[in-house]
């Protein structure tokens, strides 16, 4: 098994590559990686989703997999990450972090839905 350290740095470094390659105009390669770095973020948190003693490990990488479903749309997950993150115990900050990325999934999910009500059908 790969260790929760090592999925997470080359989760973020898929991140770093999506970043730089939307910035080229690039858009659904940055899609996919996005969606690759979110996948090994996920599995990072899941190996520390049932040890609430492994703070803050644990709340920076639901904070940070909540994120990355958020830039690949997928706002339930954004939101169950968020969430799961919070039922730990989560320094003050990162709490704030993680309350934060609830709001934001949540904004996204009314400009998606203004977005889709506005579009002639």
């Amino acid at each position: 098994m790969t260790s929760v350290a090592d999925l997470h740095d080359q989760a973020m470094d898929l991140a770093d590559q999506a970043f730089f390659v939307l910035r080229e105009g690039h858009v659904d390669r940055a899609k996919e990686l996005h969606h690759q770095a979110l996948n090994l973020e996920l599995q990072a948190a899941d190996q520390l989703r049932e040890d609430l003693s492994a703070e803050p490990t644990r709340s920076i990488l639901f904070r940070s997999a909540s994120s990355l479903a958020i830039e690949v749309g997928d706002f339930p997950l954004a939101d169950r990450l968020a969430i799961t993150g919070l039922a730990g115990n989560p320094p003050p900050e990162l709490s704030d972090d993680l309350h934060d990325l609830l709001t934001e999934s949540g904004f996204q999910k009314k400009l998606l839905q203004q977005k889709v009500a506005l579009q002639p059908g």
